[in-house]
């Protein structure tokens, strides 16, 4: 008769990834001192993260000129974007202007439903709000601007927008590739 035989089973070893595996080489450490592609300052990125995952870049901001960049693992920047230099264009003084004056209602959608479904399906139209609180959908980038709506108070825009809910939905669904595409398409008024 044979002895009984003892088998052990050795517990499993969580597999890690070792040097030999790695897709990409960062360098030891916790940081990477790399220049920016904009302005040459130079910029401590942190490392260990996209080192220990094996990431192939990391994304960078430089404190000193605002512009945004990707490290790789040799050290290489890449410039994503950068600060405008020298005065701004008519064109960004427009851009400009016309942010500052947007006004975001987080509510709108529960407090404005149909003004709110409007603004979606236009698109390229804006509700502007004047001086005196009516609103009005439209597109001044445009020369003349296009109207997409009545100068109206807010609650009169809203039944408004209600009772033309359909007309609106019929003029997304028929250029919809082009709002998708934020290309200027006028309306023909109905009110």
């Amino acid at each position: 008769m044979n002895p009984p035989q003892i088998i052990a089973e050795l517990p499993k070893l969580k597999q890690t990834q070792t040097e030999a595996t790695k897709k990409y080489s960062w360098p030891a450490g916790e940081t990477m001192e790399v220049v920016c592609p904009n302005c040459t300052g130079i910029v401590a990125t942190q490392i260990s993260v996209v080192r220990d995952d094996d990431l192939p870049l990391r994304p960078e901001d430089c404190e000193g000129c605002n512009a945004q960049f990707e490290v790789y693992p040799g050290g290489k920047t890449v410039l994503v974007s950068a600060p405008m230099s020298g005065p701004p264009s008519e064109r960004g003084l427009k851009a400009i202007k016309f942010f500052e004056s947007l006004t975001f209602d987080p509510n709108g959608a529960r407090d404005w439903p149909f003004t709110t479904e409007v603004e979606t399906l236009v698109t390229v139209a804006w509700l502007e709000e004047f001086e005196d609180g009516t609103q009005q959908f439209i597109d001044a980038d445009q020369e003349p601007p296009h109207i997409y709506s009545p100068r109206l108070d807010p609650e009169a825009l809203e039944r408004f927008c209600e009772t033309n809910i359909e007309h609106y939905r019929t003029f997304h669904d028929a250029h919809e590739a082009a709002l998708d595409r934020r290309e200027p398409v006028p309306i023909t008024p109905f009110w």
